[in-house]
């Protein structure tokens, strides 16, 4: 019994439905355009994207001077940070707790600078707060320019560090195995 008012309640709500007011058009199978020649690998692909100035921290990626020697000191300096922070776990979360998430790369490396701990650390291997914070973004941003490169996809001058980019060119494999090292001991302070 209670099936027929359901079913009268179904029935009288489709005899107020508004017929369609066209018929649907008849599907008809697309052609399928012929496919593109494919471009040759050696032709760079431009891709043009609206892009606002560089801002302060572009900016300073690209005028920021690293060479071999620096990015040496910088991965002693990570590496005995490391060292220091397995002894006290409490350096990291010192320094942590010093630089508020919000804070733009130039407030990171002058607070990071005057912690004494890392300032001690920073000093033994003549490096700076702003060394300490530029260092790696210059290193991955380059690597990831040099990608995009060899893809056909070049990056625009005012955003690339020129000299490091052809650094890292000329000691990609010394460069990289440095890197890796340096990033096995950031993952294990827990910043990267």
């Amino acid at each position: 019994m209670k099936l027929l008012p359901l079913a009268l309640l179904a029935a009288a709500t489709l005899a107020r439905a508004e017929p369609p007011a066209k018929p649907p058009a008849k599907q008809v199978p697309a052609r399928q355009a012929p496919a593109a020649p494919a471009a040759k690998p050696t032709e760079p692909t431009t891709v043009t994207i609206r892009q606002s100035p560089p801002d302060d921290y572009t900016k300073a990626f690209v005028a920021y001077p690293l060479d071999l020697a620096k990015l040496d000191r910088y991965a002693a300096a990570v590496h005995q940070l490391r060292q220091e922070n397995d002894k006290d776990p409490t350096l990291m979360a010192d320094l942590r707790k010093k630089v508020p998430e919000k804070a733009s790369f130039t407030e990171s490396g002058e607070q990071l600078g005057r912690q004494p701990r890392l300032k001690a650390i920073l000093d033994r291997h003549q490096l700076t707060g702003h060394d300490f914070v530029l260092i790696p973004t210059v290193v991955q941003m380059t690597g990831v320019q040099l990608f995009a490169e060899q893809a056909g996809h070049p990056v625009p001058a005012d955003r690339s560090n020129a000299g490091f980019t052809a650094l890292y060119k000329a000691n990609r494999e010394k460069v990289e195995a440095l890197w890796a090292t340096v990033r096995g001991d950031l993952q294990a302070l827990g910043m990267r």
